[in-house]
């Protein structure tokens, strides 16, 4: 770290950034990898049981799709404002990667909302 000045609420304020920034792409990374694991999971999973010809989306409709739902949302979660407590919290430990935060998140889509969207896909078709 370096220091333009010698004021201790410098160190507590680049502190409290950096926790800011580490949450919003905690947030930005668990949006995209839920959403898309679960378009993969059904999309997949349909084309592997029923064909490539009962493909639920064209491919055009599929980044459609992604440049609709995912774009906006993502990048309002990379802009969040901090939390409140962001400073009271404990720090992180030092080599736990950001991935062991979201897997339990992201297990949660694939066990609720993928079963619910393939069996939603498979009534409609």
């Amino acid at each position: 770290m370096v220091l333009s000045d010698d004021n201790f609420a410098t160190i507590v304020k680049a502190i409290e950034r950096g926790r800011w920034i580490y949450d919003n792409i905690k947030k930005y990374l668990t949006y995209l990898l839920r959403c898309n694991i679960t378009e993969v999971a059904v999309i997949g999973g349909i084309v592997l049981i029923s064909g490539p010809e009962y493909l639920p989306l064209l491919p055009a409709a599929i980044l459609y799709m992604n440049l609709a739902t995912d774009g906006l949302p993502a990048l309002a979660l990379g802009v969040a404002p901090p939390d409140p407590d962001i400073m009271q919290r404990r720090r992180r430990s030092q080599g736990k990667p950001l991935f062991l935060d979201v897997r339990a998140f992201i297990s949660m889509a694939l066990l609720i909302e993928v079963p619910f969207f393939f069996i939603l896909s498979i009534t409609n078709s």
